[in-house]
């Protein structure tokens, strides 16, 4: 679709749910954000806003791990 931008067909929507819940996901090291693509959009509207990330925090303090 154009430089790092690909689009990604399922053939259900529990696999689309399966992907977007478990985020992050990666490819060699590098993020994959995601972006809901509706066919009648151009390819410079879509927006990658956000990128769902998790964190090791070392010796968290016991209260603060929920």
């Amino acid at each position: 679709m154009g430089t790092n931008t690909f689009v990604a067909e399922f053939a259900t929507q529990q696999d689309l749910d399966r992907v977007w819940e478990g985020s992050p996901w990666h490819v060699s090291k590098h993020a994959v954000i995601l972006s809901e693509f509706v066919d009648c959009m151009r390819p410079s509207e879509l927006k990658f806003e956000s990128l769902r990330m998790w964190a090791r925090v070392v010796n968290l303090p016991c209260n603060l791990w929920n």
